[in-house]
């Protein structure tokens, strides 16, 4: 499945299998931002950001308490996920 995104900081409604979510989406110089909001209460925010010097991409998804909670690298060269 593909889901298309407009990285314009405008909110937008996705539906999903479970139900509807909204996000926002916007660059902040090469970092994807994204926010998903779940709900009336909890935002998920997550980062992308690509490495071109070693072909890494970086996944930081964290909420407003914890901003860092997880990051995810995916590494082109050996297609292995840490």
């Amino acid at each position: 499945m593909v889901r298309r995104y407009i990285a314009n900081g405008k909110t937008e409604k996705h539906q999903l299998m479970a139900g509807t979510i909204e996000t926002k989406s916007r660059w902040d110089g090469s970092t994807l931002e994204m926010e998903i909001m779940l709900g009336q209460r909890m935002i998920l925010t997550r980062r992308y950001r690509l490495d071109p010097v070693v072909h890494r991409l970086v996944v930081i998804t964290g909420t407003e308490r914890n901003p860092q909670a997880r990051s995810t690298v995916y590494d082109e060269a050996v297609g292995v996920v840490r």
